[in-house]
């Protein structure tokens, strides 16, 4: 395992994990002092894997790993699962189900930088689709015009979706949703997505709109 500290000099500050050859996991931030406090936790992490995990360090890893898998190929994404909480659920003693979810609505704000980008890309997908869904805009998300609420709710569930797809592919996650009743899993389902709305747009999804 080979792990590289990048500081200023270069494009971005961060820390990159690479094993066997393969681009395992980064950290990104936004000084050399986040960065540098983080060092010894990371190193940690990727360099002790049968030291005491707490659930923080359990979080973390899983989380930064799921993000990884959304940029490179699956095979290439490796994991340690006996760390992660998506293959080992009971770590934070949650259900599959919620393991999924979890990760999921940790992930989704961090594909983007900002309601903004999070707009545009409901747009072109309502663009695209010819889905006929009304126009997103920042002002009508921040005055909660129900409409447009209900487009970006609508583009939200399309990525949990993506995502659920994603897991369910990888080996080891016990997640399925052929294993989970559908109104557990339809009341779970459109509860994340109202989370991961509220953390994209900085204010809670209005009552009245439902993603379905």
């Amino acid at each position: 395992m080979i792990m590289q500290v990048s500081l200023p000099g270069l494009e971005t500050i961060g820390i990159d994990v690479f094993e066997d050859g393969r681009h395992f996991a980064d950290y990104r931030y936004d000084t050399i002092e986040a960065c540098l406090n983080d060092l010894a936790k990371i190193t940690w992490i990727h360099f002790n894997p049968e030291g005491e995990w707490t659930e923080e360090l359990i979080i973390r890893y899983t989380e930064n790993w799921f993000a990884k898998t959304l940029e490179i190929d699956l095979e290439n994404a490796v994991v340690h699962e006996q760390n992660s909480y998506v293959h080992h659920p009971e770590l934070l003693n949650l259900s599959p189900l919620e393991a999924a979810f979890k990760v999921i609505v940790a992930t989704i704000p961090r594909e983007f930088d900002g309601l903004e980008k999070a707009i545009q890309i409901a747009n072109d997908l309502n663009r695209d689709f010819e889905l006929g869904d009304p126009e997103v805009t920042k002002e009508g998300i921040l005055q909660d015009n129900e409409e447009e609420c209900k487009s970006l709710l609508a583009w939200i569930g399309v990525e949990i979706d993506q995502h659920l797809d994603t897991l369910e592919y990888v080996e080891g996650v016990q997640f399925s949703r052929r294993s989970i009743r559908k109104t557990e899993y339809r009341r779970t389902f459109d509860e994340i997505a109202k989370r991961a709305y509220k953390v994209i747009t900085g204010r809670p999804c209005p009552e009245s709109v439902k993603i379905s």
